[in-house]
C-alpha cells in the first residue's frame, strides 16, 4: 500500500494565509450585520426582518469559529512541517560532518605517524655517527669535535620546524615540544587522533542536541 505524500510547506502555508483572509472578511461581515442589527431596532418595526438578522448573526459567529479552528489546524501543521524539514537539514548536516571529520581525523593519523617518524629519524642519524666513523683507520687521530656539526644539525632541524609550521608574522603554527601534564593524576594522552576524535564527538553533540528554531519559538510563544 502507497503511503499518501506529505503534504508541503508552501501549500500549506498558502491554504493556511486564504483562511485567515476568509477568517478576517468573515469578522469584517460580523461587524456590517451588528451595525445593520443596531440599525433596524432603531428604525424597522418588522420584528422578523431584526430576527433573520440575528440568524445571520447566529450563522455569522459559526463561520468565524470554524475558520479560527481552520487556522489553528493549518498553523500547527504548518509548524510540524517546519520542525521536519529543519530536523532533517539538521541529520543532513551531520552526516556530512561525520564525512568531513573523517577526513579529518585521518589526517590526525597521518600526523602521529609523521611525528614518530620524525623522531625515529633524527634519533638514527644522531646515533649512526659512532657506527660509521668506526670505518675511521686506526692509523690516524679520530677527527677533532670542532668538525662535527651536531649543533649544526639541531638548529637546521628547528628552522626546518618552524618553516614547517607555515610561520605567520614570525610565529610559527606548531607547537613547541613540552611535557607539561604528563604523569598528573587524571591526565592520560590521547594522542592527535584521539584529541581530534574528542572534539567531532562534542561539536556533533552540540548540533545534535540543540534546540530546533521552531522549538525556542513556541517557547517564547508560551
Amino acid at each position: 500500500m502507497k503511503l499518501p505524500a506529505m503534504p508541503l510547506v508552501p501549500d500549506v502555508k498558502a491554504k493556511l494565509a486564504r483562511a485567515q483572509f476568509d477568517l478576517t472578511a468573515a469578522e469584517a461581515g460580523l461587524s456590517e450585520l451588528a451595525m445593520s442589527r443596531g440599525a433596524a431596532l432603531l428604525d424597522s418595526e418588522d420584528v422578523a426582518s431584526i430576527a433573520a438578522i440575528d440568524q445571520k448573526i447566529a450563522d455569522q459567529h459559526r463561520t468565524i469559529s470554524i475558520l479560527s479552528d481552520k487556522c489553528a489546524a493549518l498553523h500547527r501543521q504548518v509548524r510540524a512541517l517546519d520542525h521536519e524539514q529543519l530536523e532533517a537539514e539538521r541529520q543532513s548536516a551531520v552526516g556530512k560532518l561525520e564525512a568531513a571529520f573523517k577526513k579529518r581525523r585521518a589526517i590526525a593519523l597521518e600526523l602521529e605517524e609523521a611525528v614518530a617518524r620524525l623522531g625515529d629519524l633524527w634519533c638514527q642519524l644522531l646515533e649512526s655517527r659512532e657506527p660509521a666513523l668506526e670505518h675511521w683507520p686506526d692509523l690516524f687521530p679520530r677527527p677533532p669535535s670542532e668538525v662535527l656539526r651536531s649543533r649544526q644539525m639541531e638548529r637546521e632541524l628547528s628552522w626546518a620546524l618552524f618553516a614547517a609550521g607555515r610561520p605567520q608574522m614570525g610565529i610559527t603554527r606548531l607547537p613547541a615540544p613540552g611535557n607539561v601534564g604528563l604523569g598528573v593524576t587524571g591526565v592520560s594522552p590521547k594522542g592527535i587522533a584521539g584529541c581530534v576524535q574528542e572534539e567531532h564527538d562534542a561539536i556533533l553533540e552540540v548540533l545534535r542536541s540543540r534546540p530546533l528554531p521552531a522549538d525556542t519559538e513556541e517557547e517564547i510563544a508560551a
